[in-house]
């Protein structure tokens, strides 16, 4: 899906669920199958980008919100947000000076140049990273319990990783509900397992945030 065609997806399903919202009153409303099937498009892991040899998947923002588990937003695990991030880019030759502050911290001490480094080196600067969260959590880099694991550069005010595969987080709908201004939304567990996805949004504004991602347990 292209970033357009997200954008508008994200659209449809808030005023899908603006609908719900008007008709749920406190009692559960079960989502219809055009509500999950817009959710699916505005949760889609990748985004159709163009790249040197023509189009390409590329790892969307919401992504990054599905790579760890959370019971609020400030919970989530910057290190695996970051890792498979878009709104990064990555550091060249002229950036060497950069690659100098970084490299004392990093994995590949030994790597003089960025041309040593085995690795692309990312960079992700804070106020990027703030935006994306403020956009889908309306919380900010600042507001998180703890950035353990990260690469930061206070001097650059940015981050840094050094993924060199493809992976972005995934979340698939198969059913959810609405009860006043929460809207819960989750996987299909298949016939064996004992656990489900379970992604919570909050009304806030006039615009769903996300709430938590949580791995919850069927009932018996």
């Amino acid at each position: 899906m292209t970033r357009m065609g997200r954008a508008a997806a994200l659209l449809l399903l808030a005023a899908c669920l603006a609908v719900l919202a008007g008709c749920g009153g406190s009692k559960a409303v079960p989502l219809v199958r055009e509500e999950i099937d817009r959710a699916n498009e505005a949760f889609a892991s990748t985004v159709e980008t163009e790249g040197p040899d023509g189009p390409q998947a590329s790892p969307s923002g919401i992504s990054c919100f599905f790579t760890s588990r959370y019971d609020t937003p400030e919970d989530i695990n910057l290190e695996e947000f970051l890792r498979y991030c878009p709104k990064g880019c990555t550091l060249t030759e002229e950036d060497g000076a950069e690659w100098d502050a970084v490299r004392p911290q990093s994995c590949f001490p030994d790597a003089e140049t960025l041309k040593d480094c085995p690795v692309p080196v990312h960079r992700y600067r804070a106020a990027d990273i703030s935006a994306l969260l403020e956009q889908y959590a309306g919380i900010t880099a600042a507001d998180l319990n703890s950035w353990a694991g990260t690469l930061y550069l206070e001097e650059y005010d940015a981050f840094y990783n050094f993924t060199s595969d493809f992976g972005p987080g995934a979340f698939i709908c198969s059913g959810g509900e609405k009860q006043g201004g929460v809207i819960r939304l989750w996987s299909d567990a298949g016939p064996a397992a004992k656990e489900r996805d379970v992604l919570t949004l909050r009304e806030e504004g006039g615009r769903y945030l996300i709430q938590s991602f949580r791995r919850e347990a069927l009932e018996p």
